[in-house]
């Protein structure tokens, strides 16, 4: 029997958050790694929002 609790759930970020997530890595005001810290995210989110931010932002 599976415990539920211990089960992960799928989180889903408002995007005001992912935005604000990807401009903060963007501009470099502080490492990656203590952005996962205060955002409760992982290196690989931030580091993809950051991809998709500057690749959409280059096609506007």
């Amino acid at each position: 029997m599976v415990d539920v609790s211990a089960l992960r759930t799928c989180r889903s970020y408002s995007p005001a958050s992912m935005a604000r997530g990807a401009l903060t890595a963007v501009r470099d005001d502080c490492a990656v790694t203590e952005l996962c810290k205060e955002f409760q995210l992982h290196l690989n989110q931030i580091t993809e929002w950051k991809r998709q931010l500057l690749e959409w932002g280059a096609a506007l």
